[in-house]
């Protein structure tokens, strides 16, 4: 996840550009709308990992493995 924070932050220094024409009534770097962007992503990738691993922590290892 941190990796792919980093990489998209990348991201937005090389395209700001392109993208700047785009933006209304918010900055390239405006850190209020990076901050929300950053928690919405972490948020859902800590929903999208937790979630499941929850599910398989409640599932028996053995049976789990008889299934197979």
């Amino acid at each position: 996840m941190a990796a792919g924070l980093a990489g998209g932050a990348l991201g937005i220094v090389m395209v700001v550009r392109f993208v700047r024409e785009l933006l209304y009534s918010v900055g390239p770097f405006d850190p209020l709308a990076l901050g929300v962007a950053v928690t919405t992503v972490m948020t859902v990738a800590i929903m999208a990992a937790l979630l499941p691993a929850v599910r398989a922590s409640r599932i028996d290892p053995a049976r789990a493995l008889r299934a197979e």
